[in-house]
């Protein structure tokens, strides 16, 4: 990202964590100890992007949702892919070349896209309003501690949500739709935005990249620097990369 960010690399410090509860944490613990410009970037995944919020008068969100499915859809740009350094130097696939293999994994996700997006779906619906902790004195003893816990609307709730979780006719039927709108995207184009970037980029590192690991410990980071230092050079920085820098930016007024 700092790549292709290019001078603007020095307002930015950013570091790495590993899941979307850490880096929800990190951003929730440093902004309790008053580092008010800190902010989280995790992927969309199968959840909802929260772009269109990034340059709203209160500010961006804490946490980042971008929206591509995963960052790595923005390295799926086959110009770049073609005319990175990396690329030049080992195998100099052609971007008619890159496309075609991105293409051919991209249509074997539909229906593992679809079975991820069902269990999101369930895992979202199944965590939603459940109960914070309780403060420490308003819970001293056992009635107290029961009553929070069975008298809090998602425990309420559980039976109701469980019925919907568990509804197998339900369960068919967003499972096909799913899979139908993820073959569309396959149909129109979309597929390089939607799906599983990280995966369709893995196959493309070992077909661009294909140094040992006892020689470049990261090759996945040196082929996405590599691909962001031709997206600067050419002007084609994609836009939720350019639009995070513009954001964050716009927010502590540089």
């Amino acid at each position: 990202m700092l790549d292709a960010w290019g001078a603007d690399e020095q307002f930015f410090n950013i570091l790495v964590a590993s899941g979307k509860a850490t880096v929800q944490g990190v951003v929730e613990e440093l902004r309790r100890h008053g580092n008010d410009n800190v902010f989280g970037l995790v992927d969309r995944d199968s959840g909802t992007s929260n772009a269109t919020r990034w340059s709203g008068q209160h500010g961006p969100p804490d946490i980042l949702r971008p929206d591509c499915h995963e960052i790595e859809n923005v390295l799926l740009d086959w110009q770049a892919l073609e005319g990175c350094d990396l690329n030049r130097q080992r195998h100099n696939r052609t971007a008619a070349e890159i496309e075609r293999v991105a293409r051919t994994e991209a249509a074997k996700q539909p229906w593992w896209l679809a079975c991820r997006k069902c269990l999101a779906d369930r895992q979202a619906k199944l965590g939603d309003g459940f109960p914070r902790v309780p403060r420490l004195d308003a819970v001293a003893d056992f009635q107290p501690a029961f009553d929070y816990i069975a008298g809090s609307d998602w425990y309420q709730n559980l039976p109701t949500t469980m019925a919907e979780i568990t509804d197998e006719p339900r369960l068919e039927q967003e499972l096909r739709d799913a899979h139908q709108a993820y073959s569309d995207d396959l149909t129109s184009g979309a597929w390089s935005s939607s799906y599983s970037g990280k995966e369709i980029y893995r196959v493309l590192l070992s077909r661009i990249h294909d140094v040992a690991r006892t020689v470049s410990p990261e090759p996945d980071v040196d082929l996405a620097k590599s691909v962001a230092r031709w997206q600067r050079e050419n002007g084609s920085v994609p836009f939720a990369i350019d639009q995070i820098r513009t954001a964050l930016k716009q927010h502590v007024g540089i």
